[in-house]
């Protein structure tokens, strides 16, 4: 099965409340901000705002393409279009860890990996729905799927730097710290290991810094 079908399948078929941040952290600023109503906490209504906007925001397109369509009108659809979204966001959860199975463990592993992570029972709970954690989540998968695990000062170079994938890593841990602030303590430890690793290839440790600096 495939993790995008799966993943939107079980948003569709999602009729729980996990956590009331799924909606008024979530669904509900974006709906006030396209629509002009809606139910805003403390945090959205005070004077200066202390949540960001950003994780709402993705959102946005999805109301705004049902109001200019006039479909904002069908119930179903105002439910199903952000349930749809969220669905496909946390495939990349399953897709992060397949890829990650691969360059860690071998291509025999890819299926098990990703057939545990379609499986695992609280995915399935949480991945789906309009949380911050959850984007962050899938995020943070595919940033390690791209993350250079092996890398120690003992390797050479050609191998432990490869360019390519670890701007990967870095744009997904970028989006995964815009999504949740706090997931830069896992990168802040991680990239300090690499540039350790790197510590005596000064071309290749400078260059690390202006890509995390540039993406940053």
């Amino acid at each position: 099965m495939h993790p995008l079908l799966v993943r939107i399948a079980i948003a569709l078929a999602t009729r729980t409340v996990f956590q009331p941040d799924e909606y008024f952290q979530a669904l509900e600023p974006a709906h006030h901000a396209v629509f002009g109503y809606g139910d805003l906490t403390w945090e959205w209504s005070a004077a200066r705002p202390i949540r960001s906007i950003i994780y709402p925001a993705i959102n946005l397109p999805i109301y705004w393409a049902l109001k200019v369509t006039g479909l904002h009108n069908v119930d179903a659809l105002l439910i199903a279009a952000p349930k749809v979204l969220h669905g496909a966001l946390a495939a990349g959860t399953d897709v992060g860890v397949g890829r990650l199975a691969r360059r860690t463990l071998g291509t025999d592993y890819v299926e098990t990996a990703v057939f545990l992570s379609l499986t695992n029972l609280f995915n399935a709970l949480a991945l789906s729905r309009s949380l911050s954690n959850s984007l962050e989540t899938s995020l943070s998968s595919l940033a390690f799927a791209y993350y250079p695990w092996d890398a120690s000062p003992n390797m050479s170079p050609s191998v432990m730097y490869n360019r390519r994938n670890l701007l990967k890593a870095i744009s997904f841990s970028a989006l995964a710290c815009m999504v949740r602030p706090t997931n830069a303590v896992i990168w802040l430890f991680l990239y300090g290991k690499l540039l350790w690793s790197l510590r005596g290839y000064k071309t290749l440790a400078s260059a690390f810094l202006r890509d995390l600096t540039a993406v940053l």
